[in-house]
């Protein structure tokens, strides 16, 4: 994993996830004044996997340089090529294959650290293989 600050041209070399995983998603996302980058799902081995691993990398505005990868509670739904993002405040996970039950929506919930649905679906159905941007 590397870290990169366009600002200022920097890279450095962050922790190594604890898990070795393609067709995964990753994307940044806050627990009160700290950010995150969570990377979820994809496939370990020749298993797809709901794992879920969070890095913290900023606190209250200042570089985490000396932080480690933890695994939080696994999605509901093992997940490939699928989009994570924000939702309200949560981290969410949406789409993707398995094509079967991918549509739904489920967010990570911190306060009792367990991913639920939101009852929500995509709108559009039998989208897959996309990403997605958190602005």
């Amino acid at each position: 994993v590397i870290w990169m600050n366009l600002e200022k041209h920097r890279m450095k070399r962050m922790p190594t996830l604890k898990k070795k995983r393609y067709a995964h998603a990753a994307t940044t996302f806050n627990i009160e004044r700290t950010v995150y980058v969570a990377v979820a799902g994809g496939f370990h081995g020749s298993s797809i996997t709901s794992s879920v691993e969070i890095l913290p990398v900023c606190d209250d505005g200042d570089l985490i340089t000396n932080g480690d990868w933890t695994e939080i509670a696994p999605m509901n739904l093992p997940r490939y090529e699928f989009g994570l993002g924000v939702y309200g405040t949560m981290l969410a996970a949406f789409g993707g294959r398995p094509a079967n039950s991918s549509e739904h929506i489920e967010i990570y919930n911190p306060r009792i650290k367990a991913w639920q649905f939101t009852g929500e679906q995509m709108k559009i159905k039998g989208r897959r293989y996309f990403d997605t941007v958190v602005l």
